[in-house]
């Protein structure tokens, strides 16, 4: 993960080791990979009562409540949580999932990033979900 973000002549950077990266967009986080040359960044906007998650300048769709996202830096892939109301998601690189009841609100991502697994709620079963990220 970056050491640091920070906003300097109204422009973000990086800081990853030594190096010092500029960053396209606005970050509230990012993460490098080992040789330094992805680099996957993300912050929440705030419009009024919605919120939306921006990775790497991509913005999703509007919700009530987005979690902080899950990146793997060697693959760029994420994975995050959202609300509206009662009805829960999990957004990830891919799209959304079906609406749930409530999820865990930290979903893992497997080492290699080709998977996502949750814990979710639908009525009164609670399910173990497996997706795949690819």
């Amino acid at each position: 993960e970056a050491e640091a973000i920070f906003r300097k002549w109204g422009l973000d950077f990086a800081i990853v080791g030594s190096a010092r990266m500029g960053l396209p967009h606005a970050a509230e986080g990012a993460v490098a990979s080992a040789d330094g040359r992805r680099i996957t960044h993300w912050y929440r906007e705030v419009r009024g009562s919605k919120r939306r998650l921006i990775v790497n300048g991509v913005s999703g769709p509007d919700f009530g409540r987005v979690s902080r996202p899950s990146i793997p830096a060697e693959s760029g892939v994420f994975v995050y949580t959202a609300q509206n109301g009662g009805d829960f998601f999990v957004m990830t690189s891919r799209g959304r999932s079906s609406r749930y009841d409530g999820v865990l609100w930290d979903p893992l991502i497997h080492a290699d990033g080709t998977q996502t697994a949750y814990a979710a709620l639908k009525g009164s079963e609670l399910w173990w979900k497996v997706d795949s990220l690819r």
